[in-house]
Formats: structure tokens, C-alpha cells, sequence
């Protein structure tokens, strides 16, 4: 898939009723929406002064939660969107409103999302840009194979594993002893149930949510084993919930430096804590045209975008 950059006509035909289209409750997405309305608001008294009209295109943002969409900023020129979408509500959504770009700022483990919009993005011929987070697990990772589980690398830094997918990492820890801190979300609890004693061994972190907390009940976690709360955390934070929860074990995702990676290997370290990482998916190679590594080089694309003078 490649950038495709429209003319000044296309642009401002889809403008009159369309917008840019933000997906994504990460701190990428909020970022990118507080850059694109801080640009709106400083340009906005010097075009008034030279009594040229600007033009702003709606803003929108979609987040999967409430909570996500709570943490974004309060503006006249942000419309926000809460709740999951299907691959069929994000093509019913390109069909009736199609915006004149899509910006796919979602977490690099929603692959499904992921893929749902670029189709939707190559079916009705729509610009797409994907923000990627650096990941900071990578540089850890020897990728060399290790002991008695065969689906699991080691990194050349002792006591931090690679895998491929969190049954893996349940498989793994079927054969330890020792408690266990989950913080790769609510909503991916399902293989650790396997995991004998899991009640008992397994601390959740994730966020403050009520469906996180129903979902983690209905699964069977103890109530006081859920640690609710926004993150990212600070080394010493990470560091007193391991001491808090005795864990031997913290199960993660590569989460980069947005996500308080480092914070983690840090806080295991000082404490002899194994960390076991679940390894993110690889970016389609076809989307090199696409691809922005960070908000602020989302911004530089999208400024053909912003204005209509």
C-alpha cells in the first residue's frame, strides 16, 4: 500500500463534509489530535488578521473504550467516537462519511483493527498512515533458542524471554512456581486460566475499568488480586508492585518506551524478576509508504490536509 497524496480539488471536495479520521485511544492518537488542534489554534488569529478564511476539516477520533476517550483533550473542533468496530462498521463508516485520510494510531497489538482499516482504506481508494511505536523489547532480544520450551528465545540480558503468543507464555508458566504479574490488559486474561493455582498466583494490572474488573471476576481472579490503574509507571512504581505482589514472574508486552517498557526491565532487574514478553506482530512490509514513526512525523504528512485557504 502506498501513501497516496491527493490533488487540492479531491481535497476539498471530500473537506465540505469529511474529515481526518483518527483510530485509536493510544497515547499516539492523543498526541497527534492535541498537534493537529494546536496548529488549528495558532493559525487561526494570524489568518484573521489577514482577513483570509480558513477552512478546518472535522477532526475525528475513535477509541474502543470510554476510558480511552475520556483522556483526550475537550475542543470545539474534536469530535469523539467510543466503542469497538467491526471490519463491516469501519467499511459501512468509509462508505457513508469517507474521509479524506485515515490515521491508523491504534496499539501495535490490535492487528485485527489494523487490518480492518486498511482494507477499508484500499477499498474506497482513501489516503492511510500508520504511527508506529519504537519497540523497545527488540533491542533485548538475542533471539537465540532456550531450554525446555520451544516456542520461547532468550535475550542475551538474563532472566527475559521471548514468545509468541500468551498461550505460549501460560504453557511456560504451567511448569514454574511462584507468582505471576499479568500487565498485558484485561481483555487477553483468558489463557493464563490454565495455569494451576492461577487464582491464587496471578496479580492482573490493567486498567480501571468496571469491565475490567467483571471480566476478570467472571474468570475467576481474585478481587484482590486486581491492581487498577492508568499507566505508563515509573521504575520505583513497577519496582513496589513486584515487592507488593512477591511475583517471581512479569508477564509483558513489548510496549516501548511510550508504554513504560524500559520502567519494567528496569524494576525486574533490580529485583531478580523474570520477564516473559510477548513479541509484537511485525508491520506489513507493504505499508513502508505509509508508516510514520512517531506523531510528529504524522504531522508533517498531514499538513497538505489541515487548511483550506
Amino acid at each position: 500500500m502506498e501513501m497516496r497524496i491527493e490533488t487540492n480539488d479531491a481535497m476539498t471536495a471530500r473537506r465540505k463534509e469529511n474529515g481526518i479520521y483518527i483510530f485509536g485511544g493510544t497515547s499516539e492518537g492523543r498526541e497527534l489530535a492535541e498537534l493537529i488542534l494546536d496548529k488549528w489554534n495558532h493559525a487561526l488569529p494570524l489568518l484573521k488578521s489577514t482577513e483570509k478564511l480558513i477552512q478546518k476539516p472535522r477532526l475525528c477520533i475513535y477509541t474502543a473504550s470510554p476510558y480511552g476517550s475520556s483522556l483526550l483533550p475537550k475542543d470545539c473542533h474534536l469530535d469523539v467516537f467510543a466503542g469497538r468496530l467491526s471490519r463491516g462498521d469501519i467499511q459501512e463508516l468509509c462508505r457513508d462519511r469517507p474521509p479524506f485520510i485515515l490515521i491508523d494510531a491504534t496499539h501495535p497489538y490490535a492487528c485485527d483493527i489494523s487490518n480492518n482499516l486498511q482494507h477499508a482504506a484500499s477499498i474506497f481508494q482513501i489516503p492511510y498512515l500508520r504511527i508506529i511505536r519504537d519497540g523497545s523489547g527488540r533491542s533485548l532480544n538475542g533471539g537465540s533458542s532456550f531450554g525446555k520450551h520451544p516456542s520461547a528465545s532468550v535475550s542475551s540480558e538474563k532472566k527475559i524471554r521471548f514468545f509468541n503468543s500468551l498461550c505460549d507464555i501460560a504453557s511456560f508458566l504451567k511448569g514454574t512456581s511462584g507468582n505471576i504479574l499479568i500487565t498485558t490488559g484485561s481483555k487477553e486474561l483468558r489463557p493464563f486460566i490454565s495455569i494451576p493455582d492461577y487464582s491464587s498466583r496471578c496479580f492482573i494490572r490493567a486498567l480501571p475499568t468496571i469491565e475490567a474488573i467483571d471480566y476478570c471476576m467472571q474468570l475467576g481472579f481474585k478481587q484482590s488480586h486486581l491492581l487498577l490503574m492508568q499507566g505508563p509507571f515509573s521504575e520505583e512504581m513497577n519496582a513496589a508492585i513486584l515487592r507488593k505482589t512477591g511475583a517471581r514472574y512479569l508477564v509483558s508486552k513489548d510496549s516501548g518506551k511510550r508504554g513504560g517498557f524500559f520502567e519494567k526491565v528496569r524494576a525486574a532487574r533490580k529485583l531478580s524478576v523474570e520477564m516473559l514478553i510477548l513479541k509484537r506482530p511485525a508491520e506489513a512490509a507493504s505499508l513502508s509508504e505509509c508508516i510514520c514513526e512517531g506523531p510528529d512525523e504524522a504531522l508533517e504528512k498531514l499538513l497538505p490536509y489541515l487548511y483550506d485557504f
